[in-house]
């Protein structure tokens, strides 16, 4: 986990994750464990591949949910558009409703693209595969979160999007 500073007091970061932007700098998303943000998320920038942190972490309020861990994937090779992405659960109090969300700018602004489920969520995991295909893995079930894992494709209209 990070500890860094924030307003008014550390920020118990952990189950972070991490892409490289097109721009070479890499994105740090963590979970804030004891929601001392404006929400559940944290984020970051470094431009030495990680090394060292560019800005200290800052409290990211756009992206709502649970305390959670969440996967970000900078989706590469698409002429024009290559979204920065982030899967997690989105109801804010419950690991519930599995969401995947866009960035067009890093990682300052994020959207909601698709509901995945209203089904219980946990855990995901975004990767892209072949001819520019988003792939999402992630927890889900009947009675609890964590019944099953569950693979699917993201839909088309998530690459339309500025």
């Amino acid at each position: 986990g990070y500890l860094s500073p924030g307003a008014d007091e550390p920020l118990a970061l952990n189950e972070s994750t991490l892409t490289e932007l097109p721009d070479g700098r890499v994105y740090v998303n963590a979970r804030d464990h004891d929601r001392t943000t404006e929400g559940s998320r944290a984020d970051a920038y470094s431009a030495d591949g990680g090394l060292t942190l560019s800005v200290p972490f800052r409290p990211q309020p756009l992206i709502e949910g649970p305390v959670v861990q969440g996967s970000v994937l900078q989706v590469r090779g698409l002429t024009g558009h290559e979204p920065l992405l982030y899967s997690g659960p989105s109801d804010p109090a419950e690991r519930l409703r599995m969401r995947v969300r866009a960035s067009g700018d890093g990682g300052r602004t994020w959207r909601p693209v698709w509901t995945v489920s209203e089904d219980r969520a946990g855990y995901s995991d975004l990767v892209q595969t072949g001819g520019g295909t988003v792939g999402l893995l992630y927890e889900t079930g009947e009675r609890t979160y964590h019944d099953t894992i569950r693979f699917t494709r993201l839909p088309w209209v998530w690459r339309l999007l500025p």
